[in-house]
């Protein structure tokens, strides 16, 4: 045993040294791994920026870079010219100027996140960025040193350009400790030209605690809510009904709204928020939805004390159903999406809302009435007419009613139900109750569309 131990304990020594200095890494090696996680944002609004791979699919980047745009998209620069469009927002952190996007079709490498709280005063790092948000400089790597310790922040000398937000700041392991913000004298514009070689990163404490957040519970929203309207606002006993518009590129879920009720000095009468889940499928590109809002019992709906003086202007949270009183009273509306989640492509199972030929779909009437309660239910029969000389079964149809003007109110798809099978030649009548009666009220034109059929045979019937 006396022979033995020395050479364990040499061994041990040796891999001692090799564990600690493992990590190491060169400028240079520390440079390639920021490379070639970094990308380049380039935004619908002309804003650019800088942002890194978190996850596989997922990037960093700051919240300023994407704040106001609807869409965008990616670029990885030093491996390939190629685009990647941002679906949507996993985790924000607004007040850390902080976000991670969801990308499609991309399959990068995650930078390591270091530990911002061991970070010293004159510890070397680098920013890897994409200064100017020009293609040329996608990749840039500078060095330089942390001159200061804030409490949420670190100040550095690293050389950066507009368009180096959102990119990460590494330290001497390939670790992430920051993510760049900018330069101070453009977060605090007071400052001028006073504040030369003075840059701010946020610690990577809160990224971590982001990226935590997605892991455990991905909750996909979309940049903005633009594109996404509220129209047709109909009122009726104990509920008000209105349609939602969706005009993106893709299917938004879960939408919650703010309304707003006026009267007729514009003055703010009360509001009603609340968040409605539509179906499996949502609401899929160009298509509409309309939904009716019970207003008794109230649920999120708050009001504004009225007084004829106009003196009462107190809000109450919550109070009664909005009443016949209150209906008089109200004179214009506003429609607000909050927030909404959306889904990543494929956008639709039905394929992207071309009509299939060889079936096609008309002659739309109006029942007037559906079980005695036609104040809340309409009835409408369309036909359905195989063209083909086979047996086809499984039909989806996709019905949109229009109004005068050709905006859509709403889009019925029959996907829960069999219509049958409609043998070659023939036509069959398909009849389908809708829960909003004001849909019968506003329609004007209805636009048929096949989405999904199958055929039965090759005998001709």
């Amino acid at each position: 045993m006396k022979k033995v131990l020395p050479k364990i304990t040499v061994l041990g020594i040796i891999l001692f040294f090799a564990i600690t200095t493992v990590h190491a890494q060169t400028p240079q090696e520390i440079a390639e791994i920021g490379r070639a996680s970094s990308v380049s944002l380039t935004m619908n609004n002309g804003s650019s920026g800088s942002g890194f791979f978190v996850l596989p699919d997922q990037i960093a980047t700051a919240y300023h870079v994407v704040k106001g745009t609807s869409s965008g998209s990616i670029s990885l620069g030093t491996q390939s010219d190629e685009e990647y469009p941002i679906i949507g927002i996993t985790a924000i952190d607004k007040d850390n100027d902080l976000v991670i996007l969801q990308i499609l079709g991309v399959n990068g490498t995650p930078l390591a996140i270091g530990n911002s709280e061991a970070v010293k005063i004159q510890d070397q790092v680098f920013a890897v960025g994409t200064p100017l948000g020009l293609s040329p400089f996608e990749g840039t790597v500078t060095g330089g040193k942390i001159i200061n310790l804030l409490h949420d922040r670190l100040l550095m000398d690293a050389n950066i350009s507009r368009g180096n937000s959102g990119g990460a700041l590494l330290n001497l392991n390939g670790g992430v400790i920051g993510v760049v913000q900018g330069k101070v004298h453009d977060i605090e514009p007071g400052l001028g030209d006073l504040a030369q070689g003075l840059n701010i990163a946020v610690r990577s404490k809160y990224l971590i605690q982001l990226i935590e957040k997605t892991k455990k519970s991905p909750d996909l929203k979309p940049l903005s809510s633009e594109g996404v309207t509220g129209t047709h606002f109909t009122w009726g006993d104990h509920f008000y009904e209105f349609t939602l518009h969706n005009q993106r590129s893709e299917t938004i879920r879960r939408p919650r709204f703010l309304v707003l009720f006026y009267d007729n000095e514009n003055k703010l009468l009360c509001v009603d928020q609340f968040e409605e889940i539509i179906g499996s499928f949502g609401i899929y590109p160009g298509a509409a939805y309309r939904l009716r809002r019970m207003t008794f019992p109230p649920h999120h709906v708050g009001f504004y004390t009225y007084s004829p003086d106009g003196r009462s202007n107190e809000f109450i949270l919550p109070s009664g159903h909005i009443t016949s009183n209150m209906k008089t009273l109200v004179k214009k509306y506003e429609i607000r999406i909050l927030d909404m989640g959306v889904l990543p492509p494929p956008l639709f199972p039905y394929g992207n809302l071309k009509s299939l030929k060889g079936i096609t779909g008309g002659e739309l009437t109006w029942s007037e009435d559906v079980s005695g309660v036609s104040k809340f239910l309409s009835s409408y029969t369309f036909s359905l007419q195989n063209q083909l000389n086979k047996t086809v079964d499984g039909v989806r149809c996709l019905v949109t009613f229009y109004d005068e003007k050709n905006n859509p109110i709403n889009s019925d798809l029959f996907v829960r139900y069999h219509i049958g099978k409609i043998p070659a030649g023939k036509t069959v009548r398909v009849k389908e109750e809708v829960s909003l009666h004001s849909i019968k009220q506003l329609t004007k034109r209805v636009d048929f569309k096949i989405l999904y059929y199958e055929i039965v045979n090759d005998v001709t019937e």
